[in-house]
């Protein structure tokens, strides 16, 4: 995928000029270099209804002491990107705001498998495999502001999204507490 950028920066769409008109889109040959079009995200398999800008899965940790695990597997959605590519991001992050408390929680896995096919069989577009070694071990339960994010390019085509994941509630500070464990992806 292509990218136009000044330093680190993408310009917004009203910042380029020729003489004092609005550039509107720059090409190199066929390929859309700006403004790069936000890939349609769906919840579903048909592309049918609105589209979202994010798909998050919540999933409780189960209630007892220290091993016991949340385990999530699921198709989530698919992904319409148009001619010049996209971007998506997979994200993951621990809440315990209900319960403010309790000690820190493990992601040992999250995955985002994006394929071609609605089977979600076979190959893959893109593959991000975190374990807990190459995402920075425990994370601390205090929401989206310890959210891990990885993005992710894809050329123009329509995709199947896989989310997963397997985590691990730590010992509470007293009774059965529970970690909302989310998972997801974003345009």
């Amino acid at each position: 995928m292509a990218d136009l950028k000044f330093g680190n920066v993408t310009p917004a769409v009203g910042n380029i000029k020729l003489g004092s008109n609005n550039v509107s889109e720059i090409y190199q040959g066929a390929t859309k270099l700006w403004p790069l079009a936000t890939p349609d995200l769906y919840d579903n398999d048909t592309q049918t209804g609105p589209t979202v800008n994010s798909i998050v899965e919540q999933r409780l940790s189960p209630v007892g002491q220290s091993g016991q695990y949340a385990f999530f597997n699921a198709n989530i959605g698919s992904i319409v990107v148009p001619p010049g590519g996209g971007d998506i991001t997979f994200f993951q992050y621990l809440d315990n705001s209900t319960m403010p408390s309790i000690t820190d929680g493990y992601f040992n896995e999250g995955r985002i498998r994006v394929y071609y096919n609605s089977s979600r069989f076979g190959s893959t577009a893109a593959d991000v495999n975190w374990t807990q070694g190459n995402q920075g071990g425990t994370w601390s339960p205090d929401g989206s502001a310890n959210q891990k994010e990885q993005t992710v390019s894809l050329p123009q085509g329509t995709y199947y999204l896989k989310l997963s994941y397997f985590a691990e509630k730590p010992i509470p500070p007293g009774p059965a507490y529970q970690v909302r464990f989310n998972t997801g992806v974003s345009v």
